[in-house]
C-alpha cells in the first residue's frame, strides 16, 4: 500500500480490542476489512474467518512445503519443540472458543490443526529466522482468534438480554429488568466493528433497541417493544454459530446455526 492510501485509510479499532490503534499491527477499517501491517507488505483481507484462515492456514502451508522440499534431515530439537508448543496453545485456546464460549469453529479448528500438526520442521540454526517469523505470524492468528471470541461473546450477550426483556414484557413483569444490565450488552455490541458481524450489528434496529426501548417499556407500549425486540433477535441469530434451546414467551426456540425453529 502507498503512503497516500495509508493516510487515505481511516481505521475504527484495533486487534486485540483495546491496544494503542497507533502501534497495533492489526486494524479494522471503516469499512469492516482486516488490516494486516507486516514488515514489507500490508494485506486487505474481507473478513475475520478468512484473515484467521490466512494467517494459521495458509501460512502454515507454506512452511509445510517448505520442509518437504528441504534436502537436508537435520531436526532441531528446539524448534520442533516450539512448534508443539503451538499447536498445544492453538489447541486450547480453539477447544475453549467451542467449549466454554459454545462457539462453533470447527471447520476453522479442523483447517488449522490438521496443517499445523503434519509439520516437521528441520532447522539449522541459519534457519531458527524462520520459526521467528512462523511465531509472529501465528501470535497474530492468536490475536484474531481472540477478537472473534469477544465479538461472538457479545452477540450471545445481547441475544440473552434481548429474550430476558421480551420474556419480562410477555409476562407483564417490568419491576425485575436489570436494564444496567441490558443497556451494557447493547454498548459493547456498538464495540464490533469487524466483518462478517458488522454489516448486522450496525442495522439502525439496534439503535432503536438501545435508544427507544426504555420509553416504550416506560409508556407501556410492550407489544410495540416486543417487535422490536423480536426485529433485532431475528437478524441477530444468524451471526450466532452454535445451537441453543430458550424459552422465549410462551414458546420453546430453537436456533441452529442462526435458523429458528419452535419446539412443540
Amino acid at each position: 500500500m502507498s503512503k497516500k492510501r495509508d493516510k487515505l485509510e481511516r481505521y475504527v479499532q484495533p486487534i486485540p480490542y483495546g491496544y494503542p490503534l497507533r502501534n497495533a499491527k492489526i486494524k479494522v477499517n471503516d469499512k469492516g476489512e482486516i488490516i494486516i501491517i507486516g514488515k514489507t507488505k500490508i494485506w486487505h483481507v474481507k473478513d475475520i474467518d478468512a484473515a484467521i484462515r490466512q494467517q494459521l492456514f495458509h501460512v502454515a502451508s507454506h512452511y509445510e512445503d517448505m520442509v518437504v522440499n528441504w534436502k537436508k534431515k537435520l531436526i532441531h530439537k528446539g524448534s520442533v519443540s516450539e512448534i508443539e508448543k503451538s499447536i498445544v496453545k492453538i489447541n486450547a485456546l480453539l477447544n475453549t472458543l467451542q467449549n466454554i464460549h459454545q462457539l462453533n469453529i470447527s471447520k476453522i479448528n479442523d483447517e488449522i490443526l490438521s496443517s499445523l500438526q503434519n509439520l516437521k520442521f528441520e532447522l539449522e540454526k541459519k534457519e531458527k529466522e524462520e520459526l521467528e517469523k512462523l511465531n509472529k505470524v501465528m501470535q497474530r492468528g492468536f490475536a484474531l482468534l481472540e477478537e472473534k471470541k469477544r465479538c461472538e461473546l457479545i452477540i450471545r450477550n445481547v441475544i440473552v438480554a434481548i429474550i430476558e426483556l421480551f420474556n419480562a414484557l410477555d409476562n407483564g413483569d417490568v419491576s425485575k429488568i436489570k436494564w444496567n444490565k441490558y443497556f451494557d450488552a447493547f454498548k459493547k455490541l456498538n464495540t464490533v466493528y469487524v466483518n462478517p458481524y458488522r454489516t448486522k450489528t450496525q442495522l439502525v434496529i439496534y439503535r432503536k433497541l438501545r435508544y427507544d426501548i426504555y420509553n416504550l417499556v416506560k409508556e407501556q407500549k410492550f407489544k410495540e417493544a416486543k417487535n422490536l425486540l423480536w426485529q433485532g433477535l431475528e437478524k441477530l441469530l444468524p451471526l450466532y454459530p452454535d445451537t441453543i434451546i430458550i424459552n422465549i414467551g410462551k414458546k420453546t426456540m430453537k436456533i441452529n446455526n442462526g435458523i429458528i425453529s419452535f419446539i412443540e
